[in-house]
């Protein structure tokens, strides 16, 4: 058996997608600013097969395996249902509002998916749209080359959240 790290030479997931050291640094990079700048009290990436693949955040008393697959199930019933209703779209994302937090599940891309607990003081724009970003960025992580991630990109940075608001803002007017 071979004592070298397994992400050494990728981990190939259920789905079928290889995950290599560029891309969980690059992932666990965009998960970790999600959760600083909506602030989340946590967050979960996953695979859309339910198999887990990075966690931020408060843990706590958690089943994470659990809940990687609980949330896979309902993001794909909820893509279902989106589908027989004529009003799906790709990125979709389902809202629960609860008594203390909102739990948004949205898929990234056609692999992973990400699920996001916020505090009810958060705005839900605010945390949809950082939720939104970051969900496009991990996509565009796993689809490039290991070797390209570093020239990617990436981040939830200043600059490009004022795009960001801006784009929105400019959307609510022109529709």
């Amino acid at each position: 058996m071979s004592s070298q790290n397994p992400w050494e030479e990728g981990v190939r997931l259920r789905g079928g997608i290889t995950i290599y050291p560029s891309h969980e640094k690059a992932l666990d990079r965009i998960l970790g600013e999600l959760v600083e700048r909506c602030p989340a009290a946590f967050a979960l990436l996953a695979e859309i097969s339910g198999q887990l693949i990075s966690i931020q955040g408060e843990r706590g008393e958690r089943d994470l395996i659990a809940l990687a697959s609980l949330a896979a199930g309902d993001l794909a019933a909820s893509q279902e249902i989106a589908r027989l209703t004529g009003e799906y779209k790709h990125h979709q994302l389902v809202l629960r509002e609860g008594e203390k937090f909102n739990t948004f599940i949205s898929e990234s891309g056609p692999h992973l998916l990400v699920f996001v607990q916020v505090a009810n003081e958060v705005p839900l724009g605010w945390a949809r749209l950082l939720i939104r970003e970051a969900t496009r960025q991990l996509a565009k992580v796993i689809d490039h080359p290991a070797e390209e991630v570093e020239k990617l990109d990436l981040g939830l940075d200043d600059d490009k959240l004022s795009d960001l608001m801006g784009d929105a803002l400019d959307a609510l007017w022109t529709g």
